[in-house]
C-alpha cells in the first residue's frame, strides 16, 4: 500500500479528475504511484468509487485507459 500522503493525494486527483482536465491528472498520478501499487489503485477505484458511482464509470475508463498500461486493464476494446 502507498504511503497515507500518496493515498491522500490520489484520493484528491480522482475527486478532481474531469474529461478535461484527464491527461494532466494522470500524468501527476503516474508520477507518484509506481506499478507496484497499481493494484491497490485499481481496487480503490473499483470498489471505493466506481461501484458507488455509476455516473462516473466513463470517466473512471477514461481514466484507465489514459494509464495506458496492460497492468490497468488498457487494452484495444473489442465490439460485439
Amino acid at each position: 500500500m502507498p504511503s497515507d500522503a500518496t493515498v491522500d493525494r490520489i484520493h484528491f486527483i480522482i475527486n478532481n479528475v474531469s474529461p478535461a482536465n484527464v491527461e494532466e491528472k494522470v500524468a501527476q498520478m503516474r508520477d507518484m504511484l509506481p506499478e507496484e501499487y497499481y493494484d491497490w489503485f485499481a481496487q480503490y477505484l473499483v470498489v471505493k468509487r466506481a461501484s458507488i458511482e455509476p455516473n462516473f464509470h466513463s470517466l473512471y475508463i477514461l481514466v484507465l485507459d489514459t494509464f495506458k498500461s496492460p497492468l490497468l486493464g488498457a487494452s484495444p476494446r473489442q465490439t460485439l
